[in-house]
């Protein structure tokens, strides 16, 4: 790991105090800061006045004790004289009222005048530390986001600019309304000059919405990387994310415009499914395996209520440093003593070093020395590929509905419970020569696909890669409509080997966000129909659909529900079909079979452990609180520890399959 860092903010504190930081930042083995994301109110006190000699001065004195400095352009935090002499480039809400300015991001990204503000303080600050050697990148605002805080913006200007964005995608009115279905409740729009995003009820109408302003706020991401890039070249540009695969502002169109990816992650073992796909999906954001920054994580643990609660801080480090995490920053250095974000930090507001930072401490030299030891370990290199469909993301964060969520995290759980580390990729930079690289491509929810990309997928068939499709299988058109034949299309239907036209709700009033697997409270009118699946009980979660066989082999047919009789798993020659989403178990066994056709190694790894080589070291990852046990190596962690040990002394073999022969 290259820098093992913190968030601090200097502006914050008495000046006396900041050496002392200082000093205790280098003892501690922290050898990066991040800064200035909000400090855009002293950067320009008054209009067109700018202070930058204070920041300076602290770059000078960290720079002389090794720790290197990630600078931020902080437009995330407009001052209070630019909303109050400018109230224009202030965010509209949904009723034509402006937002409040006591918070951050209620900028408009539209507004002409707050743009040209963010251009002048991006220069400024550029020419102002061009030439510190303690700047070693720059992050560009922080965690851009079309709809925190505020919502989208409403404003005249934004929907003015909407109007253009579609008749330059629609080019006529009448292509519009047939991509938005307007034959229904008289939806037709007479002229593009019609639209306001304001009355916006339809799913398909708020996706596009998002999809405009994401396409907004990357273009202000890409302003700020040129005034940076042509005042000092030698720059690496960032940006830092939020973590969700329900999008807001596009990852992977944002960062393919930067030099590295970045994204923020709040650990706790009951997100730990999550944050591990997350961190797969992030080292793959620009389209091939690449080191990736978490740019914000805490510097505690949400339960404290055990002996060890710190002790996790260190799994965690590792654990994203075993992703493929070649930075790590915690927020923040100093709890705050007033204002937003009063948890707890690596240090309480005090000052004083207490358990935290002796946890952070021990972890960053540990990291450290690792590091030096192992510089250039390369990324692990994984045998599955998963497929993380934006347009699914953003139709299905507007129906309220969290399965596609839930459907990415739940495979990556399987595969990595299975000894596997897939590697997430947006479908958008998908390509035929990047599957070929893979035995195991799947799509865990994947409710679009071009009819040039399913020709892609029936070649990687055709050349013997095993393809796994998950239930809802392109089931809309490039604009979120269902389709107007039975899915999954015509190409997949024949590669599939089978046809959809039925499907249906298992749970009912469901809050798609409990996850079943990590012990929170099961809400009392959700639905799980048991199923039998190859002898053994599952439970299928949600959703399911009836297909119907077109040359498919089943294997293994519902036992109960509505369907029941019906085709619930197949396979057709390499392509195989799960016509609803199970559970861990019903995924467990899945996964078992489709690893074995795939031959890929399948080891027994305990639930929120992980096993990941990355060229010649494994690592073994324990983050519990228990002792636990990697059978198939026959390595054994206690609480909280992690050991990384040379591939050689694990056992590299695939272990005898001793259950899946019957069927496969």
């Amino acid at each position: 790991m290259k820098h093992f860092g913190c968030a601090w903010y200097p502006e914050a504190w008495p000046e006396e105090r900041l050496l002392t930081d200082i000093r205790l930042m280098k003892e501690a083995g922290i050898n990066a800061v991040r800064m200035g994301e909000f400090n855009w109110g002293r950067f320009e006190p008054r209009e067109g006045c700018f202070a930058f000699d204070d920041y300076r001065l602290l770059l000078e004195r960290l720079h002389e004790n090794g720790i290197a400095v990630l600078m931020c352009t902080p437009t995330a935090a407009p001052p209070k004289w630019m909303s109050s002499r400018y109230p224009e480039i202030r965010k509209t809400d949904c009723r034509g009222n402006p937002v409040y300015d006591g918070n951050r991001r209620h900028a408009c990204p539209s507004s002409p005048g707050f743009r040209a503000f963010a251009r002048r303080i991006t220069e400024a600050a550029a020419h102002a530390f061009r030439s510190s050697p303690a700047v070693f990148a720059w992050q560009i605002d922080n965690e851009i986001a079309a709809e925190a805080e505020h919502g989208f913006c409403f404003c005249e200007t934004c929907r003015k600019r909407f109007q253009s964005y579609l008749r330059d995608k629609y080019e006529c009115v009448d292509a519009l309304n047939a991509a938005w279905n307007g034959a229904f409740w008289s939806g037709d729009f007479p002229s593009f000059d019609e639209i306001d995003p304001r009355s916006f009820k339809r799913v398909v109408r708020k996706a596009e919405y998002a999809q405009f302003m994401s396409a907004l706020y990357t273009e202000f991401a890409c302003e700020q990387r040129d005034i940076l890039r042509r005042i000092n070249p030698d720059w690496k540009i960032t940006t830092n994310s939020w973590t969700t695969f329900l999008p807001d502002v596009a990852p992977d169109e944002i960062y393919a415009e930067l030099d590295y990816a970045s994204c923020d992650t709040y650990v706790g073992n009951d997100t730990l499914e999550f944050i591990h796909a997350f961190w797969d999906y992030y080292r793959n954001i620009q389209g091939t395996p690449r080191a990736f920054t978490v740019g914000e994580t805490g510097a505690w643990n949400p339960v404290t209520v055990r002996n060890d609660a710190y002790g996790a801080l260190s799994s965690w480090a590792w654990d994203a440093l075993a992703h493929g995490a070649e930075n790590l920053f915690y927020f923040r250095w100093r709890q705050s003593v007033m204002g937003e974000e009063e948890h707890p930090a690596i240090l309480p507001w005090s000052g004083n070093p207490g358990l935290a930072y002796e946890a952070v401490a021990e972890t960053a030299h540990a990291i450290r020395a690792f590091s030096e030891r192992h510089p250039d370990l390369p990324l692990p290199d994984s045998k599955a590929l998963m497929l993380v469909d934006r347009l699914t993301g953003f139709i299905t964060k507007f129906r309220g509905d969290y399965s596609f969520f839930h459907a990415v995290v739940r495979m990556n759980q399987a595969l990595n419970e299975a000894g596997v580390l897939a590697d997430l990729l947006p479908l958008q930079k998908a390509s035929a020569d990047i599957l070929a690289r893979y035995p195991l491509v799947i799509l865990p929810q994947t409710e679009h696909l071009s009819d040039t990309f399913c020709g892609t997928l029936r070649e990687y068939c055709r050349n013997g890669g095993i393809l796994f499709a998950q239930c809802r299988l392109n089931r809309l058109d490039e604009f979120g409509k269902y389709r107007m034949e039975a899915a999954p299309g015509t190409i997949l239907r024949e590669l599939f080997g089978l046809r959809v036209d039925e499907s249906c709700e298992i749970r009912r009033a469901v809050d798609f966000r409990e996850f079943e697997y990590n012990g929170r409270t099961v809400p009392p009118d959700n639905r799980i129909l048991e199923v039998s699946l190859f002898g053994e009980t599952a439970g299928l979660l949600s959703f399911m659909e009836r297909p119907v066989p077109e040359g498919c082999r089943v294997l293994q047919e519902y036992s109960a529900g509505v369907y029941q009789g019906a085709p619930l798993f197949t396979e057709c020659g390499n392509a195989w079909y799960l016509a609803a989403p199970m559970d861990r178990r019903g995924l467990a066994l899945v996964v078992k079979c489709l690893l074995k056709q795939a031959r890929i190694p399948c080891r027994k790894v305990p639930p929120k452990c992980q096993r990941i080589r990355r060229g010649d070291m494994v690592f073994y990852l324990n983050p519990t609180s228990e002792r636990v046990c990697f059978p198939d190596d026959g390595v054994t962690l206690s609480p909280r520890e992690c050991r990384c040990v040379p591939a050689g002394d694990a056992e590299e073999h695939v272990p005898p399959d001793r259950e899946m022969g019957a069927f496969v």
